[in-house]
C-alpha cells in the first residue's frame, strides 16, 4: 500500500492496483488503515470495473464461486460453427483485468488442436486469435 497524493483533508492510495481516495484520519501512524479505510478500499474495489468498462462477469455465464476465484463459462465457435461449452477460473482481483482475461482466452483457444477456433463473448464480440 502506497500513497500516490495527498491534498489538505485526504490521501490518495494505491493497493493491489486500485487507487481510492481516504480521510487522513483513516491512516494511522503507522501507516495502516482504520476500519473506514478499509472500507474505502472495498467500495473502490467493488466499483473498479465501472471506471475501467470492463467486467467478465458481464461477458460469460456465473458458474461457480469461491473465496478467491470465479468459474465462468464460455462458447467456443469452431470453423465448422459448432459450438462448444468451456469453463475457466478467474481471480477476484482479475476479474476487471482485460489484459488477463483476454490471455486466459487465448489460452483456451490454443487447446483446441485446429485454427479458426475462437471465444465468444457477450454482445457478439470475439477474440479472433488463432490457435496453433
Amino acid at each position: 500500500m502506497t500513497v500516490e497524493r495527498k491534498t489538505e483533508r485526504a490521501i490518495l492510495m494505491l493497493h493491489d492496483g486500485i487507487n481510492f481516495w481516504i480521510q487522513k484520519r483513516w491512516l494511522r501512524s503507522d501507516n495502516t488503515l482504520t476500519p473506514a479505510g478499509w472500507k474505502a478500499f472495498h467500495i473502490a474495489k467493488r466499483d473498479h470495473c465501472k471506471h475501467i468498462n470492463f467486467n467478465a462477469l458481464k461477458e460469460f455465464e456465473l458458474m461457480s464461486e469461491t473465496h478467491a476465484a470465479y468459474l465462468l463459462r464460455g462458447k467456443v465457435k469452431h470453423p465448422d460453427s459448432k459450438i462448444t461449452n468451456v469453463q475457466f477460473w478467474i481471480p477476484h482481483s482479475m476479474v476487471c483485468n482485460w489484459n488477463f482475461v483476454t490471455n486466459k482466452i487465448k489460452e483456451i483457444e490454443n487447446d483446441f488442436p485446429f485454427n479458426g477456433v475462437h471465444v465468444i463473448w457477450s454482445g457478439n464480440n470475439a477474440i479472433d486469435a488463432e490457435a496453433s
